[in-house]
């Protein structure tokens, strides 16, 4: 595997895990500040399932970096 190779990978993981991190913030914990600072049930629940799904979508994510990364030999 050449160099640039590598690199190429690296960069796809890198990528992948700076979605990640969008997605926790922008997708997680944003909308559970937004919303949960509204004090009414609906909107703690709303607030509570959409940071759910930020924190899974951000998980995916970072398995998905993990399995690029190992592209690369050891």
């Amino acid at each position: 595997m050449t160099e640039r190779e590598r690199e190429t990978i690296k960069l796809q993981a890198n990528y992948a895990n700076g979605l990640a991190l969008v997605a926790a913030g922008a997708g997680g914990f944003a909308p559970m500040i937004a919303l949960g600072s509204k004090l009414h049930p609906v909107w703690l629940i709303a607030g509570l399932s959409i940071f759910v799904a930020g924190m899974w979508l951000s998980s995916s994510l970072h398995k998905h970096a993990m399995q690029i990364l190992q592209k690369l030999p050891n």
